[in-house]
């Protein structure tokens, strides 16, 4: 059931995002749905709860749509018919690499390392 909460947040983000957008411009809601990614990762570690890990997913879930729709918009929007391809290319090449360098990162720390400063 947590797993499923990325999804649904990840919905919820594409039927928002547009609102955000033209509100804001494409700089700001890129800035704010960024953000709000970042700070859910770094609260993950701080309790363990199913609950709590649920809404971070739909919040997860949330922002990653808002970055993702923010930033293939944008290009659409910028790209010329000339390099509109190469850009898409590019983009998907990196992110593509990005998610799956990510997850080789998984054994990099030990999570018993984390101290609650708190």
């Amino acid at each position: 059931m947590v797993l499923v909460c990325y999804s649904i947040g990840f919905v919820l983000g594409t039927l928002f995002v547009q609102k955000v957008v033209s509100r804001v411009g494409h700089i700001r809601a890129f800035a704010v749905f960024a953000t709000i990614a970042a700070v859910a990762s770094l609260l993950y570690p701080m309790a363990i709860s199913m609950v709590f890990w649920a809404i971070l997913r739909v919040v997860s879930g949330f922002s990653m749509a808002g970055v993702l729709v923010v930033i293939e918009s944008w290009f659409s929007s910028r790209g010329t018919n000339a390099n509109r391809s190469t850009l898409f290319a590019v983009y998907q090449v990196v992110y593509l690499l990005a998610a799956v360098g990510g997850q080789l990162l998984i054994n990099v720390g030990n999570p018993a390392d984390f101290v609650r400063s708190l």
